[in-house]
């Protein structure tokens, strides 16, 4: 495996939407019905116009009112411009780097629109994480070189072509059952915890 082959499979992860900006509205509902209703109130009251504090909404009426925001945001993000995306996080006075990728910018609008407890429920996958699958070996050689060669001399390897932020919207792609720790703010920490990945799912 080279460094190239890696850099690429981070690259195509930042540069794409996230996965759980396409699962069904049925989905999603029964993902926030777990939630509490003042974590719902809280969403709710940031996104619409309409509620009202002083009035008392039941947790289905403000899954409502999330999912109505939602389906309205992501449809004009799933082929929006980086431009429109970087605007859209102006306007939440969120600090944006120049090198923010695509997947983080549509991921850290939605925590801050909805805060953490709701903006997580909403990335729940639909399918069930595996323990282990069988892959056969001539896809696996040829389509993804990564799951049979040796990762050991990458640990000792940083690659200085791959941002932080990559490494971090790579991993916040991967299921959080099968994504190992890492530190945020390190990028040694954050390339280590990809390679562990890699040799655990292969």
């Amino acid at each position: 495996m080279t460094l190239q082959t890696l850099t690429s499979a981070v690259d195509r992860v930042g540069e794409s939407n996230p996965p759980w900006i396409n699962y069904s509205l049925s989905h999603l509902r029964g993902s926030l019905c777990v939630l509490s209703r003042d974590e719902l109130r809280v969403a709710a009251s940031r996104v619409s116009t309409l509620y009202m504090a002083k009035k008392l909404h039941d947790k289905m009426s403000c899954i409502d009112i999330i999912l109505d925001h939602f389906d309205l945001c992501r449809t004009s993000f799933i082929s929006c411009s980086l431009a429109f995306l970087r605007v859209r996080l102006q306007e939440l006075n969120l600090a944006i780097s120049p090198n923010m990728s695509r997947f983080d910018m549509i991921s850290t609008y939605f925590e801050a629109m909805y805060g953490n407890p709701v903006a997580l429920a909403l990335r729940k996958s639909p399918w069930p994480v595996l323990e282990s699958f069988s892959i056969p070996d001539d896809s696996t050689s040829e389509e993804m070189p990564w799951l049979t060669s040796d990762l050991t001399p990458w640990m000792t390897r940083l690659p200085r072509k791959l941002l932080i932020g990559k490494l971090k919207s790579c991993l916040q792609s991967m299921h959080p059952s099968t994504r190992p720790m890492f530190r945020t703010f390190s990028k040694q920490s954050c390339w280590h915890a990809i390679l562990r990945h890699l040799k655990q799912r292969g």
